[in-house]
């Protein structure tokens, strides 16, 4: 409760202030930790952020991380995404100061009780939307029915890929449009979750959408 209180305390303090942190922006594919350069975030609600995604699929384990500005409503989350090929694990944490470290990130526990929620399942890696009128059982707090198309490029890629599944609120609320160029790679997204019938969610996070594509690439 205490470092809840003292989070909350530094943001009133910065948005009073109107002050844009400085913070470290970088990305690793196969790794817990990374370094890179100092940018300076939009003024606001903005702190510095460390994620780590973890990819439980078929072709094995592997995680990536990365470090950058978040909005303040990104900070502290866990969640979780369940598609055609596995499940992604995401872990967020946030400082508030400038190019502060954050704490390590922790994953939310996996949860294979069926909630009654079934999405459509399907993943593409040549085109913005995918469909096969397979669909999955989500489990656990996977409430949400997520749709997202994206393409990635740099460091020799270059990706169209749509996807759709199962995924927690916490997600949907991170998740969203988004164009971001770090350590090489341009990322243009867009993601979408219903809850089964209608209703919108929007936001992004940065390591799950390139975490995704990596999941199938080496697959």
């Amino acid at each position: 409760m205490d470092s809840l209180l003292g989070f909350l305390c530094v943001l009133s303090t910065l948005v009073a202030a109107g002050h844009s942190l400085n913070c470290t922006q970088c990305l690793v594919l196969n790794g817990t930790s990374c370094t890179g350069d100092s940018i300076t975030c939009p003024t606001g609600n903005y702190f510095c952020s460390s994620s780590i995604t973890a990819n439980n699929v078929a072709s094995g384990y592997s995680a990536s991380f990365t470090r950058t500005c978040s909005p303040v409503a990104q900070c502290n989350q866990t969640g979780s995404i369940t598609f055609l090929y596995g499940t992604i694990l995401v872990g967020t944490s946030c400082c508030g100061t400038d190019n502060c470290t954050p704490a390590n990130p922790t994953l939310p526990v996996s949860n294979s009780t069926a909630n009654g929620l079934t999405c459509q399942n399907c993943f593409s890696l040549n085109a913005l939307d995918c469909y096969t009128g397979t669909t999955l059982a989500c489990t656990g707090a996977e409430n949400k029915c997520l749709r997202m198309s994206q393409t990635i490029s740099g460091r020799n890629l270059s990706v169209t890929q749509g996807l759709r599944g199962c995924a927690t609120t916490s997600m949907c609320d991170v998740l969203g449009n988004q164009t971001l160029s770090a350590s090489g790679y341009n990322i243009n997204s867009n993601v979408v979750c219903t809850n089964g019938k209608d209703g919108l969610h929007h936001g992004f996070l940065l390591s799950t959408l390139v975490s995704i594509l990596m999941a199938k690439l080496f697959s």
